[in-house]
């Protein structure tokens, strides 16, 4: 009796096992979850998703920055901006975001997620979770003033500085340093305009790019040409196609 114990428990440990890897060998299907409209107006130029897949973040034209519920599209934090915006870029890896208006204005500021967790008073064994959005803005909410008009724009900082790159309908494009400086008392960070450069192309850009670590800017258009510019170093840029 007790071998064929065992030989039954071994036979429904290979049934659990093939029943496990079964899945791996059959198709891939997507199921729609939800369908909703999202409130706002204008085009998008920013949709994204909280790192716990609960919360959206959709920034428009029209300057609208809006939070919103990913199961059922549920309006929750709304922020507007006072002009059209031409485009929008992703700072660092902790996701600050650079929104550029059409008149050359650029502000900073970053969405941010709070979780908060709630007892119930009745079960102490029952934690409820919760997730708020919340937009921060930098540099007191004010925005940078490029002086020209931007078609395209992106924008990348590290801990010492801000390079926002702008182009709009000339062949050319320009490059905007700012230095950081951080408050010995608060540790927050101030910028101050250092330079500005500007690049010759022999066509309109259609695609800007800036390394994360500030050293390479590539400039391309949609029939497939490329600039490659080296920038890290403000005093000697050197580019080639």
């Amino acid at each position: 009796a007790g071998g064929w114990g065992v030989i039954v428990a071994l036979l429904l440990i290979f049934v659990f096992f093939l029943w496990s890897v079964l899945p791996l060998f059959q198709g891939a299907t997507i199921e729609n979850r939800a369908n909703y409209p999202i409130n706002g107006t204008g085009e998008t130029l920013l949709l994204s998703l909280d790192e716990y897949n609960a919360i959206g973040l959709r920034i428009t034209d029209s300057g609208q920055i809006g939070f919103f519920a990913a199961k059922d599209g549920k309006s929750l934090l709304a922020v507007n901006i006072p002009a059209s915006l031409a485009s929008v870029s992703v700072l660092d890896e902790q996701q600050a975001l650079s929104l550029a208006s059409k008149d050359g204005r650029v502000w900073l500021g970053q969405p941010k997620y709070l979780q908060t967790h709630n007892e119930n008073t009745e079960n102490k064994a029952k934690v409820t979770s919760r997730i708020m959005p919340e937009w921060i803005w930098e540099n007191e909410g004010q925005p940078l003033s490029l002086n020209q008009h931007i078609r395209l724009m992106t924008a990348r900082q590290n801990d010492e500085k801000l390079v926002i790159v702008g182009s709009n309908e000339s062949q050319a494009a320009s490059l905007f340093f700012y230095n950081k400086t951080a408050n010995e008392i608060t540790e927050e960070k101030t910028l101050a305009f250092a330079k500005k450069i500007i690049l010759t192309l022999d066509f309109s850009p259609d695609f800007i790019l800036l390394d994360q670590n500030l050293e390479r800017l590539y400039i391309a258009n949609k029939n497939g040409e490329v600039y490659l510019y080296k920038i890290n170093d403000e005093e000697n840029i050197v580019g080639q196609k």
